[in-house]
């Protein structure tokens, strides 16, 4: 293996994990936000959101399970 492509690899790992706690962060604000009874339109014009993340990684954090459970939770309230 030469080094440039050791050094595609290394970088490919660092790219991934970045963006992995990118995401992670990005879904514990919205968790956040939606549970304090903020809009999902609100809180996608947020700066901390805003320019940061693609389409497609947003439409990925969207659906994860947090995100969904906590809207699933404030469904729950509205309908007592």
């Amino acid at each position: 293996m030469s080094k440039s492509r050791i050094t595609e690899i290394i970088e490919q790992f660092f790219k991934e994990a970045g963006a992995n706690i990118q995401e992670d962060r990005l879904t514990e604000y919205i968790v956040s936000e939606v549970r304090k009874g903020r809009k999902l339109g609100e809180i996608l014009e947020d700066p901390n959101i805003k320019g940061r993340i693609s389409d497609g990684h947003l439409a990925y954090v969207l659906e994860r399970k947090e995100v969904l459970r906590a809207y699933e939770d404030k469904l729950k309230e509205a309908v007592k």
